[in-house]
């Protein structure tokens, strides 16, 4: 006879949820947040119309702006994480974050001085932080802290939803972890490698998110025209990331995945740093084949870690702490786009961006093989249970 599937394994495939869907939406607001301001930079510049001339802002001001946004993620994102685990139920904690999130952006619109850019970019920075994890007042209402609250959900698909987080160490405990469990989340070779190969991922996510019309001005595009050519790259990385999101999940083959797509865009970085600066048809190819390789890779990313954690009750820290490092290569990525190499093209982003990718993909390729070789070893985790190392 066939086993019967455990509760567990029968949630692994199941559809989206309606919770799911909520947070991709505010995930999207989350984005059009984040990336707007690259867009508002070159807007109308001809008519001195744009961001950096209506506040008196230089590129280097620019980039110290949006390198302070990245500093908040960065310094915000654990200790956010560790008040919704452990303190406060994550429909009150990040509807908190979404609402002050909310307020900052609305008060961009009227910014006059460099020095108000600032400072509400830096503290938007601090709320996204805690709340990339996970409009803002309606979450209190709509998004249940847990299966067990959620409405729409029958008492059969509870207990196997509570199950599943259970065993994976989810939910809202107070249980902590031990110092052996949280030094290898922190310090393992093998979680630092997962840590660094996110931190090289978003210099290229980083350089689409706050750079692209930049970029494209470079390739001899202006105003509208430069905002209207930022899409297709978009759409292109939209779409391969659903696609190489489901064949990863689908296959539970993560690290050939995020190998082929780094590979991927680190040609198109490649290339478009190889061609003469006046290419700029072969030069806007290249950047939508770009698209295809960051972007696409971090959801895969992200879930790998999770999978691999040293203990259960360590994905919390492990989560904030990857998504922490997504602070510094933002950070790396907002100074590699330097203002006198418009002319040139910007060598210095492209083969920057490439170097990342093509690192992340030797890093993705090692991982791949080292948690082979730990299943087959039936190697245990920090706290001493059996575990299938994710691929």
């Amino acid at each position: 006879m066939d086993k019967k599937p455990s509760p567990i394994e029968y949630h692994e495939h199941k559809p989206l949820s309606a919770i799911e869907k909520d947070h991709g939406a505010v995930y999207l607001l989350n984005f059009l947040d984040r990336g707007n301001i690259g867009n508002s930079k070159v807007l109308n510049a001809e008519t001195r119309d744009d961001l950096l001339q209506q506040t008196h802002m230089t590129s280097n001001n620019y980039a110290l702006t949006v390198t302070l946004f990245s500093l908040a993620y960065t310094l915000f994102e654990v200790p956010s994480n560790w008040v919704m685990k452990h303190y406060v139920r994550p429909s009150m904690w990040l509807g908190f974050l979404l609402f002050c999130w909310g307020v900052l952006t609305m008060g961009f619109a009227g910014v006059k001085s460099y020095a108000s850019v600032v400072v509400l970019r830096f503290f938007i920075g601090v709320f996204e932080a805690g709340f990339f994890p996970g409009d803002a007042f309606l979450l209190w209402f709509c998004l249940p802290d847990y299966p067990a609250r959620a409405t729409w959900l029958n008492s059969s698909d509870k207990h196997f939803a509570v199950s599943r987080l259970e065993s994976r160490g989810g939910g809202y405990n107070r249980a902590h972890a031990s110092h052996e469990e949280i030094f290898q989340t922190l310090f393992s070779p093998r979680m630092l490698a997962h840590y660094l190969a996110y931190i090289a991922d978003v210099v290229p996510q980083g350089s689409f998110t706050f750079f692209t019309p930049t970029i494209v001005t470079g390739l001899g595009y202006t105003s509208i025209h430069a905002q209207l050519l930022t899409v297709p790259p978009w759409v292109v990385g939209f779409c391969v990331a659903i696609t190489l999101s489901y064949s990863a999940d689908h296959f539970d083959a993560r690290g050939w995945h995020i190998t082929t797509a780094s590979l991927v865009g680190g040609i198109g970085w490649l290339t478009a740093g190889l061609l003469p600066p006046d290419a700029y048809g072969k030069r806007y190819g290249c950047l939508c084949l770009a698209a295809a390789g960051a972007f696409p890779a971090a959801p895969a990313m992200t879930n790998w870690v999770t999978c691999n954690t040293p203990s259960f009750l360590t994905i919390p820290l492990a989560i904030a702490l990857h998504n922490s490092s997504a602070g510094i290569g933002q950070i790396i990525a907002q100074w590699i786009w330097k203002a006198g190499e418009a002319k040139d093209g910007y060598p210095t982003g492209n083969f920057v961006c490439a170097g990342c990718s093509f690192f992340v993909a030797v890093v993705a390729a090692g991982l791949r093989i080292t948690y082979g070789v730990m299943n087959r070893r039936e190697v245990r985790d920090a706290s001493g249970e059996k575990r299938v190392w994710a691929y």
